[in-house]
Formats: structure tokens, sequence, C-alpha cells
């Protein structure tokens, strides 16, 4: 990328006509121009810089998270692209591989193309430094502590396993440095690891390591730590034989499709199973992962390309008006002597001293906002890596040469290509074209031909516009966008949508001018005001039709973020804790079957939990399939809090329904949402029944593709939008005692662990407590919904906060550009203005023409944009939320301040040409009218 940004760089520098010394006169002219007009020189530099800083602060943010992600990469995974876990395979005959079922994979690995094989023991445990008294002082929960043969991994990560001890012990652990940090640990500390069974085994920290691929590596559980032990050690803790319970597997660094582009795109295969074996794509998941967690990167940059879109209209408008200003200027260069080549040059050579510092000054502003930026953001970054995808990644700045590179060459050649169309048009006029006054050339009239071309461009943008508005209204247009998983469609929609926009406000100008002067007839004063506001702007369409985009898109993506914003907020706001858990304010998942007797004991034993702080503790074995299947106690039934809309008649309450499935193992309670679908023995897949099950009916329990059992529905539970991501709040539910029987394999039995506490007030306190027990204990992954809630509506917050803030920023550019062109304006008709104040029109009289005319374009163009800006955060809504899930908000107030305040600062701002209009005299105005 940064060989084609230098490319069109060098090639935009040797188009403006070879600048620095072959023509010094053009140069010093291009110079002294710029220095008499300094207010013009100041806003359009700062204009195209503001476009230029915000290109370059997305770009650089997005080079910054992908330099944090390739690191991430390179420290968690290095080589490894997929594992192979003994708890996945079905065909084995033991909890583990032997040598046999080794050699059987690595002829697999070589027939598929994997470049190396390493047979590994590993398990996620936690790691404990005690104190002088044996009591834990500092844990370090989920590390992923793995052994193999030294040899086999020198052969796979030669780099990686440089740093490990060749002679590492079996009472010997190697720590990475995060697991360190956590525990505080150096060489020679002594460590307890938790085995499989929760026993306590000593170690002594023989080395602390960085992480690099085999040493950073968390295993399929997505630990948040690192350790080695010898591979005899390793079988010790993991309580297995000769064999082993991971495979890994590796690639060469050079055919590595490591995460580049990994903003752009889309993961593919997870799993797969080749002769028998079932290969976890590790690599690829973690991509997807963080793929789906930084999609609304590009916001920014859209963001960002907004205000070089308005920019450039700005820009354009300024060149035109200052070519039409200077015409006659330039008539006198031609006539005594100066060619057209050289007049184009002197143009571009404006136009290059506009881009090369509008393009510097945005460059360097974009390198500071964008680390300010993500120094904001980067904790919100981690936190939403890590509690979304359980992923850790640090994140840090870091500024590419071809980022910096692209956001210049972008900023400069906008200028430039203003200043080239400019150039080109001023060198085609001839002497005396140039010479007359400006505004003395007649209009030439349209050919009949040319008028009905123009008409019949008219007639097809009004119906592509009304066809792109009925098109994008249609539920099959959300659905389509949901499917690609790329609603950033809506935004290319949108601005297509303002530059339809824009197109038929040029085409029917005449008419509209006409329709709003002929509402004020009655009113003789301010009918004659109105024509003659309405006349510059009809005469010269392009520069007003630019000028309306200008001002639609700078509301655009304003109202677009407010809707946006203002219905999740609302949808966030009304999150309830205990409905999304059903009725609990705690949730863990513990691996293998876990009785409500077993957690009630545990916290009886623990020295953190109080019992007396805990209302409630459930254990809710599961097996997950085509949908969760849920076991329930009677302690469960007679605690949990999910809404039932419907029930068997025959029970006279909810309570009776979940006491029934408790004690009966052949009735079950069905969410509503799974009524709808049915498995297709042919297909080997769900699809939609035509008509949904009801409370009689028999529900079908699938496992591994085939019905196992079916159950009668005795009560319907409400599906809850809150409820995605929590154990046991969805899906099927049924007596604990068939979840064994469904499952087929004590191995693929999950148990949710509920807990309820006494008082809200202890929340705080009663989660660390809950933790530190679990973590004692190899469980992991306590949620706090409450907590996460909080955490991802302040991220959710935040981002969209400063999305409204770069929409600001274009906010500021389109206001500054309306002064920048009717100070222009002002300048241009300077002579028009003395003869209207000579025949005797008053000063006041001027003031609210000029007023009226950047009034109704300013108006006009917020008005567009923010209906275009809502149409398309409903569109965003409705894609993100096909199910309606999200209800749509207009924030009314909110909207009616960005459109009085942007009204009313573009008024303000149009007042300072007027006032300057209006102080001119009759006698200055006309002094050089010829």
């Amino acid at each position: 990328m940064a060989v084609i940004f230098a490319g069109l760089l060098a090639a935009a520098i040797l188009a403006t006509a070879f600048f620095p010394g072959r023509d010094p006169h053009l140069r010093r002219m291009a110079v002294r121009n710029l220095a008499v007009r300094k207010s013009t020189t100041v806003f359009t530099v700062v204009g195209a810089m503001t476009g230029t800083a915000l290109i370059t602060a997305s770009l650089l943010i997005t080079g910054s998270i992908q330099a944090s992600v390739d690191r991430f990469f390179e420290e968690q995974f290095g080589r490894i692209v997929g594992d192979i876990s003994a708890g996945e395979q079905k065909g084995l005959k033991r909890p583990y591989m032997t040598a046999e079922d080794v050699r059987d994979i690595e002829r697999l690995a070589e027939k598929e193309g994997y470049d190396c094989v390493l047979p590994t023991v590993g398990l996620t445990v936690t790691l404990v430094k005690s104190d002088e008294k044996g009591r834990p002082l500092l844990l370090s929960p989920r590390t992923y502590v793995h052994g193999w043969d030294p040899a086999a991994a020198g052969k796979f990560d030669p780099e990686a396993v440089k740093e490990i001890p060749s002679d590492l012990g079996e009472g010997e652990i190697v720590l990475s440095d995060r697991a360190a940090n956590r525990l505080e640990a150096q060489e020679g500390d002594r460590l307890f690891v938790l085995d499989a069974g929760g026993r306590m085994q000593p170690f002594t920290v023989k080395k602390v390591v960085t992480e690099r691929g085999l040493t950073g590596y968390r295993g399929l559980e997505k630990a948040q730590a690192t350790a080695l032990v010898s591979l005899d050690a390793a079988r010790t803790l993991s309580d297995i034989g000769d064999g082993y319970n991971h495979v890994l597997l590796g690639r060469s660094p050079n055919r590595l499709d490591a995460s580049s582009g990994l903003l752009f795109r889309s993961a593919g295969v997870f799993k797969s199973e080749k002769e028998g074996w079932v290969v976890s794509h590790v690599r690829e998941v973690a991509v997807h992962d963080l793929d789906q967690l930084f999609k609304f990167i590009p916001v920014f940059f859209i963001a960002g390309l907004n205000a070089v879109l308005i920019g450039l209209a700005l820009i354009v408008n300024i060149f035109r008006m200052i070519a039409e200003e200077r015409r006659r200027e330039w008539g006198i260069l031609r006539a005594i002597g100066m060619n057209r080549r050289d007049l184009s040059r002197l143009l571009r050579t404006e136009g290059l001293l506009y881009a090369g510092l509008s393009a510097l000054l945005g460059v360097i502003a974009g390198i500071g906002l964008s680390y300010l930026l993500l120094m904001l953001l980067k904790d919100t970054f981690r936190r939403m890596a890590e509690y979304g995808n359980q992923l850790t990644v640090r994140f840090l700045f870091h500024v590419d040469p071809a980022f910096l590179l692209a956001g210049f060459t972008i900023g400069l050649l906008t200028v430039l290509l203003c200043a080239a169309l400019a150039a080109r048009r001023a060198g085609r006029v001839s002497i005396v074209e140039a010479l007359q006054r400006s505004g003395s050339q007649e209009r030439r009239g349209l050919t009949r031909e040319r008028s009905v071309l123009r008409g019949a461009g008219a007639l097809m943008v009004f119906a592509l516009t009304f066809s792109l508005f009925t098109v994008t209204m249609t539920r099959g247009f959300r659905e389509w966008v949901g499917e690609t998983g790329q609603p950033l469609i809506v935004f290319a929609v949108g601005f297509l949508l303002v530059v339809l926009l824009m197109i038929s406000v040029i085409a029917i100008m005449p008419r509209l001018f006409a329709g709003i002067a002929r509402l004020f007839r009655p009113f003789p004063r301010r009918f004659g005001e109105l024509i003659l506001a309405f006349r510059y702007p009809e005469v010269n369409r392009l520069r007003t039709g630019l000028l309306f985009l200008m001002f639609t898109l700078v509301l655009y993506l304003t109202s677009f973020s407010s809707v946006f914003v203002s219905s999740f907020a609302a949808f966030f706001g009304d999150f309830d804790a205990r409905r999304a858990t059903g009725g609990y304010d705690f949730t863990a998942t513990a691996g293998g079957e876990f009785s409500t007797q077993d957690l009630e004991n545990l916290f009886r034993s623990s020295e953190y939990v109080d019992p007396a702080d805990i209302d409630a503790a459930v254990a809710v074995p599961y097996v997950q399939s085509v949908e969760s299947v849920n076991g329930v106690d009677i302690r469960y039934a007679e605690t949990n809090g999910i809404r039932l809309v419907k029930r068997d008649e025959r029970y006279s309450s909810d309570r009776a329904v979940w006491a029934e499935v408790a004690r009966n193992p052949d009735v079950a309670v069905v969410e509503e949402k799974l009524l709808k679908w049915s498995w297709d023995e042919e297909h080997k897949g769900m699809v939609s029944r035509s008509k949904p099950l009801t409370v009689g009916d028999d529900y079908p329990i699938v496992a591994d593709g085939r019905v196992v059992a079916r159950k009668k529905i005795i009560g319907i539970a409400q599906s809850e939008k809150e409820s995605y991501g929590y154990p046991a709040s969805g899906g099927v539910w049924v007596k604990a005692g068939e979840i064994r029987k469904l499952a087929g394999s004590r191995k693929n039995i999950q148990t949710a662990l509920l807990i309820r506490a006494r008082s809200a007030d202890s929340l705080s306190q009663l989660s660390r407590n809950l933790e530190k027990t679990f973590n004692l204990n190899n469980i992991f992954g306590l949620k706090n919904p409450r907590e996460e809630f909080l955490l991802s509506n302040l991220s959710f917050r935040t981002l969209f906060s400063l999305f409204e803030g770069f929409s600001a920023l274009a906010t500021f550019i389109g206001i500054a550009g309306l002064m920048v062109v009717m100070f222009r304006t002002v300048q241009e008709r300077r002579q028009q203005i003395g003869m209207l104040r000579a025949i005797g029109l008053s000063a006041p009289s001027i003031f609210r023409i000029l007023l009226m005319e950047g009034a109704f374009i300013a108006w006009t163009g917020i008005a567009a944009g923010m209906g275009i800006g809502c149409y398309s955060g409903y569109l965003m809504i409705r894609a993100l939320s096909p199910e309606g899930s999200v209800a749509i908000l207009f924030p009314w107030l909110k909207l009616a301040v960005y459109f009085g305040g942007a009204l009313l600062i573009t008024l303000l701002f149009a007042m300072i040409p007027a006032r300057k209009a209006v102080r001119l005299s009759p006698a200055e105005a006309t002094r050089y009218v010829g």
C-alpha cells in the first residue's frame, strides 16, 4: 500500500508543473495571492486539514489496532493454527490420545498441508502463591499449564523453545511474564498448582519467559496466562497415563495466514472433521472473534471520509469562486503576454501550496488526535476483547509510515484535484472573455435537444432516488444486509441518497425558488428581496449544489449517530440482570456434572463466602446440542424466575409447572422461540415450521444428528432478549436425571452454577469472594451481568460519543466553509451590490438578501441531512435487530437542538460577510465598473 500511495504522491507533485524552481515568478505570485487573501487562505487550509486529520487519525487507529493484533498472534499463537483435543474426539477408547493416535494424526497433518505437529498435555488451572502460614496470598486463575517433549517442541517452534530450560525437572515450572506478574513471582519462588482433582501440587519457579508462540498459547479454553512444566508433571496434573490430551498443528511463518487485513475480513471454518479427527482451528477462531469485535472501526474512517467530502465540496467552491473573482486579473495577465499554460500552472501552484500546507498540518493533527483517542479507548478495547471473547490483547499506539503517507496523499490529492479542475477551466477562457465584467455574459439559452436531455436526466435521478428509498424500505433488503454481516452497506446507501438528493435539488432549483417566492407575493418588499436572494444561487447552480452537499453531509452522520445511540441506550437501559439469568445475580460454568448439594457444600467449606449472604445457589447440568437442554432439580424449580407465557391448564401456577418438570422425566418446558423450528432428518438441520408447537405437543430433542427423546410440553418460557450468553437461561428444561441419558457421554455435560444474593448491597464483595472460591476449585468465568452490562454500555457510549465528536468536527468544516463562500460571494458581487445600493436599495435590505441566501441553502441542506441520517439510523438498527428487539427511538429534542444550533451558528457566521457588504459604500463598490 505504501508503494501505491508513494506513486500517487509523486505523480501529484509532478503534475503541478515543476513547482519549485523552474518558474520562480509563478511561485512568487502564488505565494503573494495566498498572503493577500489571508482569511480565505486560513479557512481553506483549516477546512482541508480537518478532513485530512480525521482520515489520518482513523487510519492510524486502524494501524495501531492492527499492530496490536499482530503482536497478539505472535505472542499467543506463533506457528499454532490448530488444536486436536482428546475431549472432542468421539472414537477414542481412552480419555487421551496414545502414541499410535499421534502417528495417525501426523499422517493426516502431512496430507492436509500442515508443516509440524506437537503432542502436548495441557489443562487450565489456578496457580497459587501462599503466605508463610500456607494461606492463599495471590492467585493466577485460568492459567494454561502444558508440557511436551523438548525435542519435538524444538522442531515445532525453535524460536520459542530457546528460552525454555532443557533440564526442566518434574517439580519445576516456567512462568510466562503475564503469569509471573499476576503472582508477583520470580525465579526460585515456591508456588502451588491445582491439579485436575483440585489438589495442591508444589512447584518451584525455574524461569520467567516472554510470551511467544508455545510459551504464550492459552489453549481452547482461552486462558488468561501460560505456564510450562515437564511432560511427566503435566500428565500428573491432568491425571492421564502415557498419552496426550492435545495435539497442536502448525505452519511455518511464511505460510501463516496471519491477521493481515483482519479488520476487513471474516474468518472461515472454526472446526472440521478429517478422517474421524475433529480439528479446532484456534487461530481462525481468534481472527473471527477480533474481526467481529472491531467491525466498528471503519465507522471512524467513514466519519473521516465524510469530512474529506465536505472539505472537497468547500475547496471546489472556493477554486471556482477564485476563478470567477480573478478572471479579469487573468485577462490582463494574458493580455501582457502570459500564455494559457502559465496561467494554468499559476493556479495549480496555488493549489499545491494549499494542498501541501493543509495535508502537512492535517497529518500532524491526525497523529495527535489518534494518540489521544487510543489512550482514551485502549482500556475500552481491552475490556471488550476480554469480556466479549476472553482474549487478552494489549493495545499500544503505533505510527505506521504507510498510513501516514496514505493520509497525506489523500489530503494532498483532494486539493490538487480541485485546483487542477479550476486551472483547466481558467486556461480555456479567451482574453476577450476574461476581460469582460463579471456576470456580464449572457447565459446562453439551452437548445431544445439539451433541454430534453436535461429533463430526461432529472427524471432518471428522481426515479433512481425513489427506487432506492423503496428497495431499502423492504424487509428483504434489511435481511440481506444482516446476512452479509456488513451493516456498513447502510452508509453507502446513505451517501448515495445524499448525492442523488443534491442532483435532484440542482435539477428542480428554479421551480423550488419560484414556489417559495410565490408564497410571499402578498408582501411585495419581501417578495422582491427573495427574488434577489434566489437569483445568485439559481444562476450558479453547481456552486449552490456543492454548498447544499456540504450541509447535508454535516448533519447526516450527526443525526445518524443520535438515532443509533438513543435507540441502543434505551435497549441497554431496559436491562434486568435477574431477568437475563432466570432470576439470579451470578453465573459460572463448570465442566462435568455438578449437583446443587455439591455447590452448597463448596460454599459451606469456603473461607471466603458466608452462606448467609446467599439467598439461592443451584447447579443446573446441561448438554449443548441443537439447543441447550437444561436439567431441573427441585431447588431450581423453587428459586428460578423464568416467566412462562403459557402453561398446561392442569397446573395452577408457574411454580407448579417447574415442580412437575423436576419430578416427571416425560415433560419439558420449552423456550418460546424454539417452537417454530423443527428437525429435518433428511437435511440434518433445523427448518421452519408452518405451525408452531404449543402446550400438549411433543418436543423432539436432538443429539448427534438424530432425535433421541420426545418430551411433552407443559410450559412455554418467554424468550428474553438479555439472556444471550448466560447458561441455563434458554432452551429446553427437563428433569435433571435425564441429562446423563441425553448427553450420551459424561464428558458432554457441563453445569451452570447460579447464585442469587440475599442483598443487592453486597453484590460487589460477594462477587470477589465467589470468584476466589471458584478459582481455588478450578472453576472459572464467574459472570456478574450487572457489571458486564455497565462495561458494555460504557464502551458503546464511548465509541459513539467519539463518532459524534468526529461528526462535530465535520460540522465545523461546513460552517467555516459557508462563511468563506459568503465572503467570496460578497467580494465577487461587490459591483452588483454597489449598483443595487446606487439605485436605492437600503443597507438593511442588502443585509437581509445575503442572509436569506445563506440561510436558505443551510436550512435545506441541514433538513435533508437530518432526514437521510435518521433514515440511515433506522435502516442500521433494523439490519442489526431484524426481529425488532431494539425499539427505534428518534431523539426529537436532541435533533431539534442540532437543527436549531447548526442553523443559528450558520446565520451568525453568514452575518459577518453580510455586514461587510452593508458597510461598503456605493461609490467604493462601483469604483472599478468600466
